[in-house]
């Protein structure tokens, strides 16, 4: 399957790296988008008023990191990500912001989780 072998590829790409947060976000943030890109190719499309700033695929790698380093709830870690992973993530919005597009992306984060 070609995802599946793409998805493969991407995760190669931590095999000799050191794994820091920057580079194991910028893993999650390619592997997030294929998967956002191929299961809900015109999400964007079907969204009321105008498209944010931030994709859909940035707040639900956030959301995943989050999980990943152990600060899963709305608040912890939050604001550690948004500093330390600026460059990558310039469009993040404001906490309150992006814990309401998380949860109204919980659908999505947990059928991409069942596909992983």
């Amino acid at each position: 399957m070609e995802l599946q072998y793409t998805l493969q590829q991407i995760a190669l790409q931590l095999k000799n790296q050191p794994r820091t947060l920057i580079t194991v976000a910028k893993v999650v943030q390619k592997i997030m988008k294929t998967l956002y890109d191929f299961h809900f190719p015109n999400a964007s499309a079907h969204r009321p008023g105008r498209n944010p700033s931030c994709p859909d695929s940035d707040i639900l790698t956030i959301g995943w990191l989050l999980e990943y380093i152990g600060a899963d709830s709305e608040n912890a870690g939050y604001s550690r990500l948004k500093v330390e992973l600026q460059e990558l993530f310039p469009s993040l919005p404001e906490r309150s912001w992006f814990n309401r597009r998380r949860r109204n992306l919980m659908v999505i984060s947990k059928c991409l989780h069942s596909h992983r």
